[in-house]
């Protein structure tokens, strides 16, 4: 058992953990997190395979953070036909952020649109739908995408993932310029201030401030 002096940061700690570790895999576990006896035979089984295997299972996230888009796409294209709606939901963020570092728009958009037919699309499909619409200036559709994203009910004792800033930030962001480029301020007005409910001392929240203030200057972002 190894002490860690807290200093207000969770990663921190964590770090410290991995630095003691010696073996080829580490997992760890938060207060809240429970292993249950399928997957711990599952987890004894990946023990014994290969080490490119394992790559495929638990570097979904490092590969992107480490800017390996292509390496990323390639395992999610190998686990989303088979996977659960939970485990896809956790990867589609970073599958995502990949095809946009590497502007792959109408792949995004394909692939969020037939995600959006398998399943019920859930407020991150939604918002990031409207993205790509509003991005083609199909601002109709987008419009109805990120209404789509506000209206997604989220049951927070659910164990799919939550995405907070697609539920409100970033619909109510987009609807605020939508709107103003229809020169509907009042709407706009409105989806700007639910925008800054959620993250107030956002830059671009920051910057809608002051147009809202004067009337005038840079119109919302």
């Amino acid at each position: 058992m190894y002490d860690f002096v807290w200093v207000d940061d969770f990663a921190a700690a964590r770090n410290y953990s991995y630095s003691l570790a010696s073996c080829d895999f580490i997992m760890w576990l938060d207060a809240d997190d429970v292993i249950e006896v399928e997957d711990a035979e599952k987890i004894r089984a990946l023990k014994t395979r290969a080490l490119d295997e394992a790559d495929v299972v638990f570097l979904r996230r490092e590969l992107c953070t480490a800017e390996h888009y292509e390496e990323a796409l390639a395992v999610y294209a190998g686990m989303k036909d088979e996977a659960p709606w939970q485990d896809i939901s956790y990867a589609l963020f970073f599958v995502i952020i990949s095809l946009k570092q590497l502007k792959r728009w109408e792949e995004l958009l394909e692939e969020l649109l037939n995600l959006s037919r398998r399943f019920v699309p859930n407020e991150m499909i939604c918002a990031e739908l409207g993205n790509c619409y509003m991005r083609e200036h199909h601002d109709e559709e987008a419009e109805q995408w990120y209404n789509r994203a506000l209206d997604y009910h989220v049951d927070l004792k659910d164990l799919e993932l939550h995405f907070e800033a697609y539920h409100e930030f970033i619909p109510c962001q987009k609807l605020c310029k939508l709107y103003m480029k229809k020169g509907d301020t009042l709407k706009a007005r409105q989806y700007y201030e639910r925008a800054a409910a959620v993250y107030p001392h956002n830059p671009v929240v920051e910057l809608n401030k002051l147009y809202f203030e004067t009337l005038g200057g840079k119109a919302p972002c």
